[in-house]
């Protein structure tokens, strides 16, 4: 059964304060994403009365997620208020 994938966005979450919801807003609309979920990697679990190799399902590797978007002016703007608003002030040291 193939999976459809119109109306997919990048969402950003911020989560309330004093509680456990999360607010979502759309940052962008998406060209492409990353296969989500990876391959485990295989650990080696021969002992030496084994024949044979023996491997055994790690843990899944995640790497960096790179998502494709048209970038324009409107996702330029969106973007940059988003990253004024997350800095914090500096503190300076004496």
């Amino acid at each position: 059964m193939a999976n459809a994938t119109m109306f997919t966005y990048l969402m950003h979450g911020t989560k309330q304060s004093g509680g456990s919801t999360y607010t979502y807003t759309k940052l962008v609309d998406i060209t492409s994403y990353p296969d989500l979920g990876g391959t485990p990697n295989n650990l080696d679990g021969t002992t030496l009365s084994d024949d044979t190799q023996v491997n055994v399902p790690g843990i899944k590797k995640l790497d960096a997620l790179e998502f494709g978007f048209n970038y324009d002016r409107e996702n330029q703007d969106s973007y940059a208020r988003r990253r004024s608003s997350s800095r914090k002030p500096s503190r300076s040291r004496r």
